[in-house]
């Protein structure tokens, strides 16, 4: 009886950091998913393929698609003779839950990518 107790409890915690890891996990893809398309946005505006305005629905678009927690009224594009520049702040969280209160861990993220003219 108190090897399965043990064992229950053993299968309880890994299962509990099991969870932790997959929320970590989703939290970080859809940042670096977020930071590609930025990548690709800050090109193709640099390039003269896509408009600044263009390229925030864009942006708008695909955050929305992929349920990122990005307020789109934050997010800015700029295009100067010097450099094009795209910043957008990135705030998640990731609940631990516990017995009686859950614990809550915030997540702030800037990313900003600049090209400069060459």
């Amino acid at each position: 009886m108190k090897r399965l107790i043990g064992f229950l409890i053993i299968i309880g915690i890994i299962g509990y950091g099991v969870y932790v890891l997959i929320e970590y996990v989703q939290m970080t893809v859809k940042k670096r998913s977020l930071e590609e398309k930025v990548k690709e946005s800050i090109e193709n505006v640099y390039s003269g393929m896509l408009t600044i305005e263009k390229a925030r629905s864009d942006l708008v678009s695909f955050i929305t698609e992929k349920n990122i927690n990005v307020d789109t009224t934050e997010i800015k594009i700029d295009k100067t003779y010097q450099f094009t520049y795209i910043y957008i702040p990135y705030y998640d969280s990731v609940v631990l839950p516990f017995f009686k209160k859950n614990k809550i861990y915030y997540f702030d993220y800037e990313i900003a990518e600049t090209l400069y003219v060459k």
